[in-house]
């Protein structure tokens, strides 16, 4: 599977100074996954206090990164 920045989501990356490392890990072993609207998935993985999100969308072999953020915590317990 290749994973595929969007352009918003490397914007995103540089303003919320995430590490693409963190978002690569968090795709490939996430701790939880909740199914969102059109198709899209939302990924979580700790890392320190929060939790990063990531927000993608798998189209044929392919995983498109559409946005990524820190929050304090998921809506569903882990």
């Amino acid at each position: 599977m290749k994973i595929i920045f969007t352009k918003h989501s490397i914007i995103k990356l540089e303003h919320r100074k995430i590490n693409r490392q963190f978002v690569l890990e968090t795709i490939k072993n996430p701790e939880l996954i909740r199914p969102t609207y059109n198709f899209r998935e939302e990924l979580y993985r700790k890392f320190g206090k929060n939790y990063l999100k990531v927000i993608v969308k798998k189209i044929k072999v392919n995983i498109l990164v559409l946005t990524t953020h820190w929050v304090a915590k998921p809506k569903d317990k882990l």
